[in-house]
């Protein structure tokens, strides 16, 4: 299957090295679930939807498979499906910004202001550490530095410093659910649906998002594939 110029997945019938036929495995070039920057298990996901697709897996059963691991997802530890990314130039970004952690009372107050060029999850590295240095259940975490490969987590924009994204490194601290919640829907789509997309363009298979619970393919005319599940 070729999605475009130097990015395929192939099935591998043939090893010409060893000469052995059959052979069962694919290769898989330029797709966007080779980067090193997932989490293994992200990776062992979209790799395995994606050999199901090769392997004549009919659409309505990878839109169950695809519906199954949301909600698989949706319970998984933070640490397992976040991403890493690289933090540049935090010192720089951190004295142009303005973080207010306020925990003298029961629920947290502040806010936050960042340069209008700060990348999102340098914004989110500036509030961890500005929480790290306030709340004394998250002091046991480690700083996020310049050069950090700092995992990516998305939360819900409603959260009282406007951030988009957690920027952390090491472990997941639990406290930080006091202030945050985790927009899995939209790392549902940024992590497994955004690096598939090149694939179910190539078969035409349009994937309805209006609802998380309501993912259905349709073909080319509008035939429904797969129903809701719940």
């Amino acid at each position: 299957m070729i999605t475009s110029k130097k990015k395929y997945i192939a099935k591998v019938v043939y090893d010409k090295t060893t000469g052995e036929y059959p052979v069962d495995d694919y290769t898989i070039k330029g797709m966007e679930f080779k980067k090193s920057n997932l989490s293994n298990i992200v990776k062992d996901f979209l790799l395995d939807m994606a050999q199901k697709i090769m392997a004549g897996i009919p659409k309505d059963d990878i839109g169950q498979f695809l519906q199954e691991q949301f909600y698989r997802m949706s319970a998984m530890p933070i640490d397992d499906i976040t991403f890493a990314q690289g933090v540049k130039n935090i010192a720089k970004y951190t004295s142009q910004s303005n973080v207010v952690v306020d925990n003298t009372t029961s629920d947290l107050k502040g806010g936050a202001f960042f340069p209008k060029h700060c990348p999102y999850h340098v914004a989110g590295a500036i509030v961890m550490n500005a929480l790290i240095e306030k709340i004394p259940a998250l002091r046991e975490m480690d700083m996020v530095s310049e050069g950090d490969k700092g995992k990516i987590a998305f939360v819900c924009p409603n959260n009282v410093f406007g951030i988009k994204a957690l920027t952390y490194v090491g472990k997941w601290n639990p406290a930080l659910y006091d202030i945050f919640k985790i927009d899995v829907e939209y790392m549902f789509q940024r992590l497994i649906i955004g690096p598939m997309k090149p694939i179910f363009q190539a078969l035409r298979w349009n994937l309805n998002m209006d609802n998380i619970l309501k993912y259905k393919f349709v073909d080319a005319e509008n035939t429904l594939i797969c129903k809701q599940l719940f």
